[in-house]
């Protein structure tokens, strides 16, 4: 997950737009 903040490899894309959404 590049867009994520902190996550680990293949992590879900929800967790993506999450954190891309938060703003982290």
């Amino acid at each position: 997950c590049i867009l994520c903040g902190n996550c680990v490899d293949g992590c879900p894309q929800d967790a993506i737009r999450f954190s891309f959404s938060a703003g982290k």
